[in-house]
Formats: C-alpha cells, structure tokens, sequence
C-alpha cells in the first residue's frame, strides 16, 4: 500500500479455497490488515461517542435520568 487515502479496492486478496474451489478463507497483506484495524477501531470509537452524546442531550431533556460519577465509573 502507498501512502495514499486507503481504499478497500486496492487491497490484494488471496483466497484461500477447498478441494472443490470453494472460498474458505481470505489472506492480505499484514499493512492492508493494519490500516482495516485503524478504520474498525475508529469506527467503534464513533458510534460510542456517538452514543454518549446521544444519551447526554436525552439527560438533559429529561428523557432520561442523569448519572452520578460513581454510576459512571462503574460502567467504565
């Protein structure tokens, strides 16, 4: 991979298949491994402060009862 934006198009697959030629399995290259690790890991991150704020404007408005710090370490 070049130091380039990461696409999913240019990653260079080899399928690993059975007797048959069935696909069982992909291989790629451990740096295309790396930058999809990053993007998961981002991704996650995301949605979870995503979240957060989403729950935090529902405590504001009532909708949703405010939690003490102890409540919030305990989740952690």
């Amino acid at each position: 991979m070049t130091a380039t934006a990461f696409s999913m198009d240019t990653i260079n697959l080899n399928y690993l298949t059975d007797e048959e030629g069935k696909k069982t399995g992909v291989l790629i290259p451990i740096e295309d491994w790396e930058e999809i690790k990053k993007m998961i890991e981002y991704s996650l991150l995301k949605d979870s402060l995503l979240q957060a704020f989403q729950e935090m404007n529902e405590m504001r408005k009532g909708l949703k009862p405010r939690l003490s710090l102890n409540d919030v370490i305990n989740e952690l």
